[in-house]
């Protein structure tokens, strides 16, 4: 099974290096891997850190996308790819020797159209003590980029993250490529690209799968762990399943009348006692449950309309350099 590997990268020139190297240093054949970086208009090393690397690859691809944005890169891989199976990886991660093995594996087994990874965190500094990364009061789950669904494969009930999923290149060719009015740009947290590959696949009918020993390692840096990053990661995550949601509610001004009620209650608990880790869980679902309104709101003013674009939409190509 031929494996294309797209990475998109944006000036993280020193991890990019990192990531090569655990994708060269997996067990699986070279000659079944083909490795792609997508430049998302780096202004530092990016370039040469990527075209110093390619030689240790059996077959690589350095691409430069000008237009800012996740899914502007990934789908730029996309369309330069050539493998059957298509798996995404970020600039940050690392990835287990046997990650490609058990891709593999679960795709063969499940016949699916995709496959989520587990994504364990890489701690480089101490945990927080301000608010909780586990228990009732938990918030770190996305936060810090941990996806775990246990030690059993199978179906996948719960969206995926990015980092790590791989999807058939037959399915992105039927469904569409990531929506890039929901692109990652920048520093900047997702508005839901992911998320929305994820519904828009399983409201297709097709199966998604998880596999436990496909691991992804995420690093956990110090500037995630303070309540100002929370606040943010949190409503920009509530925005993204705002935009995402097909559901009608009753409403006003196009806010959900539920929305107006869930942040009343932890805006009221957010001020009350109880300790720190209780009132960081009811601030961080309160800015989530803001960009829940927000992203309602943008969804019914039909700000967000783009139809995701397709393999052959040469629309969608914005100008880009490629070097092979």
């Amino acid at each position: 099974m031929r494996i294309s590997v797209c990475i998109g990268t944006y000036n993280r020139s020193d991890l990019l290096a990192q990531v090569l190297d655990s994708v060269r240093n997996a067990d699986f054949p070279a000659d079944q891997l083909e490795v792609i970086v997508t430049d998302n208009n780096s202004t530092d090393s990016t370039r040469d850190v990527a075209e110093s690397a390619g030689h240790k690859f059996a077959e690589f691809q350095y691409l430069f996308e000008k237009q800012q944005g996740l899914s502007y890169a990934r789908n730029t891989g996309i369309r330069a790819s050539h493998g059957e199976i298509i798996c995404f990886l970020d600039d940050d991660t690392t990835i287990d020797p046997d990650y490609f093995k058990a891709v593999s594996d679960v795709f063969s087994r499940f016949d699916c159209a995709g496959v989520g990874a587990r994504i364990m965190p890489k701690w480089n500094c101490p945990e927080p003590d301000s608010f909780a990364t586990s228990g009732p009061y938990n918030v770190a789950d996305g936060l810090l980029v941990r996806f775990d669904e246990g030690d059993q494969d199978g179906d996948l009930q719960h969206s995926w993250f990015g980092a790590g999923m791989s999807i058939r290149r037959a399915v992105l060719e039927k469904h569409g490529l990531f929506s890039e009015h929901l692109s990652r740009v920048g520093r900047t947290e997702g508005a839901g690209e992911d998320s929305d590959m994820f519904l828009r696949l399983k409201e297709a009918g097709e199966k998604l799968c998880y596999a436990p020993k496909a691991i992804v390692f995420h690093p956990v840096d110090s500037e995630r762990l303070n309540m100002a990053f929370v606040r943010k990661w949190y409503f920009e995550r509530g925005k993204s399943i705002g935009l995402n949601d097909p559901q009608s509610y009753h409403s006003v001004n196009q806010i959900p009348l539920w929305t107006i009620r869930t942040a009343l209650k932890h805006a009221i608990q957010s001020l009350g006692t109880g300790g720190a880790w209780k009132r960081a869980f009811h601030q961080a679902h309160l800015w989530e449950t803001c960009g829940l309104m927000c992203g309602y709101q943008r969804r019914c003013s039909k700000k967000v309309t783009a139809a995701p674009p397709t393999l052959e939409d040469s629309a969608t190509q914005h100008a880009r350099n490629i070097s092979k």
